[in-house]
């Protein structure tokens, strides 16, 4: 009853330090290909917020 199981790491620190720069990166590009999509909409093809309201 007093004994408790050994919590033991599943991964190291160095695993963990790899998992957020992939993580950071992902990060990254998504807000590049958002920026993207911002700059062509409002400047391409000129849609702005409230097209097809309060016409």
């Amino acid at each position: 009853m007093g004994n408790k199981p050994i919590k033991k790491n599943t991964y190291t620190g160095k695993e963990a330090a790899m998992y957020l720069v992939g993580l950071g990166g992902q990060i990254m590009i998504s807000n590049i290909i958002a920026t993207g999509l911002y700059y062509y909409f409002l400047n391409v093809i000129c849609l702005n917020a409230n097209d097809g309201y309060n016409r």
